[in-house]
This record gives structure tokens, C-alpha cells and sequence, in this order.
């Protein structure tokens, strides 16, 4: 019975935990950064990648943008009423008045961020 214990112990010793950020860079190809972070990058880049919003970086954006505004962010569009905050992110993106920067990273470690006045979609 001891044996048993000590195994245990010894696996949950070894066991080490990644970071959820880490993990996360890892697997996504591109992520949405702050505006002040990479403003200045932005005009003095040339771009390589298309002009055009992916369906998952939509995706990515309409779900960012919807957990914020449940978290009780201030909306950047004018309400009706009782839409829900996925309807007011979609709002906000047709209107282009989502607060952020797509970052589309390169297999090669490079990235190269797009704002949303730049994307077509």
C-alpha cells in the first residue's frame, strides 16, 4: 500500500504544467493583440499576407470581443436595446469599431498585424 502512495507521489512530482498562454501560441497561427503594442510596427511594415479576414480569425475576434463586452466593456456601436453581446460584437465589426489588432504570425516566426480598417471581409 505504501508502494502505491509513494508512485503516486512520484508521478505527480514529474508531472510539470505548460503555461495556458504558452500552449496557446503555440497551436494558434495568429492571435489579437493591444493597439498600443503594435501601432507604430504596423505603418512602418510592408505586408506580405492578403488583405482579407479569415473565417477563424472572425471567429477568433467575434468570441474575444463578446467575452470582453460580458465582462461589461464599454460598447463601441449604438444599441437597440436587448441584443445579445454576440450580436453587438457582429455589430461592431461590420461597423469596424472593434478596439483591436489581428496579429498573423509565419512559419518562419515572423508576424504581421492588420487592423480591422485594413481587412477586407
Amino acid at each position: 500500500m505504501s508502494n502505491e502512495i509513494d508512485s503516486s507521489e512520484n508521478l505527480s512530482n514529474n508531472i510539470s504544467f505548460i503555461d495556458d498562454e504558452d500552449a496557446y501560441k503555440t497551436i494558434s497561427k495568429f492571435e489579437i493583440v493591444s493597439v498600443d503594442e503594435a501601432y507604430n510596427k504596423i505603418l512602418e511594415t510592408n505586408k506580405k499576407s492578403r488583405p482579407f479576414l479569415s473565417k477563424f480569425e472572425k471567429c477568433k475576434l467575434l468570441g474575444v470581443r463578446a467575452e470582453q463586452l460580458s465582462r461589461n466593456m464599454p460598447c463601441c456601436v449604438e444599441l437597440n436595446g436587448n441584443e445579445s453581446v454576440l450580436e453587438i460584437a457582429e455589430k461592431e465589426l461590420l461597423e469596424k469599431k472593434i478596439p483591436m489588432i489581428i496579429r498573423r504570425f509565419y512559419p518562419n516566426g515572423t508576424y504581421e498585424d492588420w487592423t480591422l480598417d485594413e481587412l477586407i471581409y
